[in-house]
């Protein structure tokens, strides 16, 4: 049977059902359990959530895995005395305040928008990342089991590109189409190759700083498949600052010889699943990371147009913005039809949406991986990997807005998290923490 190359998927919303209802109780209750017995499985828990989000729509609002399990485990955290305290913690306070004034500066645009259902969504999509960043924080500081939560998040990553690379064989979402030849763009669980790429992104730099301390066949597995994976999203900002991440750790690393195959080995399969599309193509332009002669199937819209649109539409409201939400519905006052998508670019989604509030709050939070973990690069190796991602992750954010999608948003506060944890005061005796 021939498969297309790219089956573009038709989005609908799917209501809330007795199934879909039976399985959040069970793992809500499975989750508050589980947390109250060992609190790092809650750390685990939302690291598994966070890119399979099992979607059911109520009202105008949309309940998740994630949701659920974030709940489940802040009530399985209640348990431990004194649990949230850890939250006072000097270390986490930059990244605290910061995001309580981005949830204000959403919140305060919300005054100026026309849609105020799209800015109340936003709201609460700020609390809810910064209440995932809370309970693994606070999960792995009561039980810093850091091996398990490093290995579930090697599973999730496996999990992940496992999911995506099959996409090569029974289509992918999107894809770059030459002459009539559609190359696919894998995606796996997540919204879109850009987002896969983000994902990876983020996931590569701390893979590597484990793998550089303390090899394992779980880690060097997850990062070759990220790597090949990383590759055939071909999301051009992903691909570039995740080995460019990759570099900055490689020159902090004194064991560095433990990358060469998982990276080789996931950049040969890349590479060649991409000559063979080439060969198929009839193209080698399917290798210009920055100068495609294609386009994208099924594409939303062109960053020119939508970053001129932006700027457009924050003229009219150069203070406050037109509102957290608004700008993929006001598209049309700005003379763009047919489109409904973000600005394309983190920093002018907050400039366009909010004003300047907003921009300062979202560069200030951009900035918290490099403030945090600085400090900490030569003796945690989650330190380094976070800051290097979340370093890539802000500099991606120049040409994407991917904190407007739940499941990166989330895996980025996660990272933060994770490392946070295994920084904060004095270290576990089981904690990994020098190289």
């Amino acid at each position: 049977m021939h498969l297309p190359p790219v089956v573009v998927p038709v989005v609908t919303p799917v209501p809330l059902d007795p199934i879909a209802l039976i399985v959040y109780a069970a793992v809500f209750v499975a989750a508050a359990i589980a947390v109250s017995r060992k609190a790092s499985i809650g750390t685990c828990a939302l690291l598994v959530c966070a890119p399979f989000a099992f979607y059911r729509d109520v009202g105008s609002t949309t309940i998740t895995l994630e949701k659920v399990v974030v709940v489940a485990t802040l009530l399985g955290l209640s348990t431990y005395i004194g649990a949230f305290g850890r939250l006072g913690a000097r270390a986490i306070r930059p990244l605290l305040l910061v995001a309580a004034c981005a949830i204000g500066a959403t919140a305060l645009s919300a005054t100026q928008a026309l849609h105020l259902g799209p800015s109340v969504r936003e709201i609460f999509k700020g609390v809810e990342y910064l209440t995932v960043f809370a309970a693994a924080y606070c999960a792995l500081r009561i039980d810093p089991d850091v091996t398990l939560v490093e290995r579930t998040f090697a599973g999730v990553v496996i999990a992940v590109c496992a999911l995506a690379l099959v996409q090569e064989l029974f289509g992918a979402p999107s894809g770059l189409h030459f002459a009539s030849i559609d190359v696919p763009r894998i995606a796996g669980p997540l919204e879109g190759p850009n987002q896969l790429g983000a994902f990876l992104e983020l996931s590569i730099p701390v893979l590597a700083a484990l793998i550089a301390q303390r090899r394992t066949f779980l880690l060097s597995l997850a990062l070759g498949a990220a790597v090949a994976a990383e590759i055939l999203t071909f999301s051009r900002a992903g691909i570039l600052f995740a080995f460019v991440g990759l570099a900055v750790v490689v020159t902090f690393c004194a064991h560095r010889r433990a990358l060469v195959a998982p990276v080789a080995i996931g950049a040969s399969i890349g590479l060649a699943v991409t000559g063979a599309w080439a060969s198929v193509a009839h193209s080698f332009g399917v290798f210009r990371l920055f100068d495609w002669s294609s386009n994208y199937a099924g594409g939303v819209g062109n960053r020119g147009v939508l970053w001129h649109a932006a700027l457009l539409l924050w003229r009219e409201h150069p203070l406050l913005g037109i509102g957290a939400g608004n700008f993929e519905l006001e598209l049309p006052l700005a003379g763009v039809h047919g489109v409904r998508t973000e600005a394309n670019s983190w920093y002018l989604q907050a400039l366009v949406e909010g004003g300047i509030p907003s921009l300062l709050t979202t560069l200030a939070l951009a900035s918290m991986p490099i403030v945090l973990f600085a400090r900490r690069l030569r003796s945690s190796p989650l330190a380094l990997g976070a800051c290097v991602a979340g370093a890539a992750f802000a500099l991606h954010g120049i040409v994407d807005d991917l904190m407007f999608f739940t499941k990166v948003g989330a895996w980025w506060w996660l990272v933060l998290a994770i490392a946070a944890a295994a920084c904060t005061d004095t270290p576990h005796p089981d904690m990994v923490t020098t190289p």
